[in-house]
């Protein structure tokens, strides 16, 4: 009986070494298609390739694209992947000022691996600390923290891309914390995010651009990364089916996040619609941080349903679309491949993924086990 129980051990471990390889083919695949789209400049095309590398890249894409290559590097060991994300980080120094808002959150994490501060010292100067000295200039303009959060929602949320300016809010804070900033600039970000939630609207697939998952997503992803939770019930978000109106707790908002979740995993782009028709990666990819950061245990079946959402909608070309269901393609038939989307989705499995070490020691307690036991019944 405990032989049996013993190559019954051995042969699980096996299993769960080969689901652990199977999920480094996920950021193999994405790494290298990451790597195959970048151009000589350190940065992508947006939102794909094309097809001259010569070319200038995107200034505000990067950091989130490049933070997929860090993801490959970290389940994979491979150092091309780490190579190219330096690349990525030389680039953005290069070009900044400006930062775009989510560069803190790549620029801590890449001088974190490498032990180079320069990356988080560019981001913290030029953009963190100049805020906070009312000095930061951005289109001949001098703007504080209060007075650019203010700009960057109200340049999101014009009227045709609502609730996006709570995500992109949302980014900056969590740069914010990562790189040290005082606590004072941290409560503004978190104000400007708490306010962005009480004007919180769902809309629905007629509303192209509401953003609904994706703000709410965010929304709970920078207040978590700032550790701070809401001062007030939401009051004021839409009256809709699904409000968050009532919410009084960042867990009460992930709890409503969670019903957007799709039978398939994935979550809806429109928080009106949480069927597997309108799920979209980017809205899912932002929902897994967000339940990462409130209580990845609590979550943990919806975060690890999400992730395996993301690797069953993986294209072959080794990227993600931006479609709805994370198809290759659009309505009308175009390619939907989309750098960053690839990126963000490549940076959220990685926050569920079981480190690749974990999977070597699997692998290989799972082969000695089984050779000794054949050793044993030879004797």
């Amino acid at each position: 009986m405990m032989k049996r129980y013993f190559l019954f051990l051995c042969f699980t471990l096996l299993i769960l070494a080969g689901a652990g390889y199977a999920g480094a083919a996920t950021f193999n695949d994405g790494g290298d298609r990451l790597v195959a789209t970048q151009n000589n400049d350190g940065g992508w095309d947006w939102p794909l390739d094309n097809g001259d590398p010569t070319t200038g890249s995107a200034t505000n894409t990067a950091a989130p694209i490049a933070m997929g290559l860090l993801a490959a590097y970290e389940q994979t060991g491979d150092s091309s992947y780490l190579e190219k994300a330096i690349a990525a980080g030389d680039f953005i120094v290069a070009n900044s000022p400006p930062h775009s808002t989510g560069n803190g959150i790549f620029m801590q994490k890449l001088s974190e691996i490498t032990g180079d501060t320069k990356y988080i010292d560019d981001v913290k100067v030029k953009f963190y600390d100049a805020l906070e000295a009312g000095t930061y200039n951005k289109n001949g303009t001098d703007y504080d923290t209060s007075s650019y959060a203010d700009y960057i929602y109200n340049l999101r949320n014009n009227g045709t891309n609502n609730n996006l300016g709570i995500w992109d809010v949302a980014l900056a804070a969590a740069g914010a914390a990562l790189v040290g900033a005082d606590q004072e600039e941290l409560d503004i970000w978190g104000n400007k995010i708490e306010e962005g939630l009480n004007n919180y609207w769902e809309g629905d697939y007629s509303v192209v651009s509401s953003y609904s998952v994706l703000g709410l997503a965010g929304g709970i992803y920078g207040l978590g990364m700032l550790g701070q939770d809401l001062d007030n019930p939401i009051s004021g978000s839409s009256t809709e089916a699904y409000s968050i109106d009532g919410a009084a707790s960042l867990k009460d908002l992930a709890d409503i996040l969670v019903t957007y979740q799709a039978d398939s995993g994935g979550f809806s782009k429109y928080a009106k619609y949480p069927y597997s028709a309108y799920t979209g990666v980017q809205a899912t990819s932002y929902a897994i941080l967000a339940l990462q950061v409130v209580d990845a245990d609590f979550y943990a079946d919806e975060i690890a349903d999400a992730a395996n959402w993301l690797k069953e909608v993986q294209l072959t070309s080794g990227g993600w679309g931006g479609a709805w269901t994370g198809s290759g393609t659009w309505s009308d038939g175009s390619n939907s491949e989309n750098n960053e989307v690839t990126g963000e989705a490549l940076w959220a499995i990685n926050t569920a993924a079981v480190p690749e070490p974990a999977t070597i020691f699997l692998l290989g307690a799972g082969l000695i086990g089984v050779v000794g036991f054949r050793r044993r019944l030879k004797k």
